[in-house]
């Protein structure tokens, strides 16, 4: 992990990539990661230094070292009109087909945070519905903190969507002790 002074760590995620996968086929599926691995790995091309991978699934990685605040803006926004541009190819099955969460950062700070704070940027953003970017400035230890709703609206969401799988678990206690066991 190098720490860097300044500049922008993207994310961009496909909304609902199962769904696709379901709809069109895991072929139409890698079609469009592919279309949007190209996008993100052009669009890195423009900025020095900068590194574009993809993390998992349908989920992208831009970072931009020593970027502004004015190129994480466009940056942000070069993927997000593409997302819209790939949208139009009749590959999705979403009406906003992703998003885009970044954090800025003008201080000494590590890629595994940038990662984190991103993260929940992006989460914040899909919050949001149709606009499909944000940025945030991290400022001190954390850049966005979700209220109680917000927390509760994506937990529902996430519920509602089948991203997470909730598993509960019994507690038994022991014959011989007072112990409860996980089973």
């Amino acid at each position: 992990e190098h720490p860097e002074k300044r500049g922008v760590l993207l994310l961009a995620e496909i909304d609902d990539l199962i769904a696709l996968n379901r709809e069109k086929g895991y072929e139409g599926g890698d079609q469009l990661i592919k279309k949007i691995g190209m996008v993100v790995d052009a669009i890195s091309s423009n900025y020095a230094n900068a590194t574009a991978a993809r993390i998992s699934g349908g989920a992208f990685v831009l970072f931009i070292p020593g970027a502004n605040e004015n190129e994480a803006r466009s940056a942000a926004t070069q993927i997000a009109e593409n997302l819209t541009d790939i949208s139009d190819t009749g590959l999705e099955t979403l009406q906003t087909i992703g998003h885009v969460g970044g954090i800025f950062f003008e201080e000494e700070t590590t890629v595994a945070k940038l990662l984190t704070e991103a993260d929940k940027v992006l989460r914040a953003s899909k919050l949001e519905g149709d606009i499909n970017w944000k940025i945030e400035t991290m400022c001190g230890k954390s850049s966005v903190s979700l209220d109680e709703q917000k927390w509760r609206r994506m937990l529902i969401e996430a519920i509602e969507t089948e991203t997470v799988s909730l598993v509960g678990q019994k507690i038994f206690p022991c014959q011989h002790d007072s112990t409860p066991l996980h089973i």
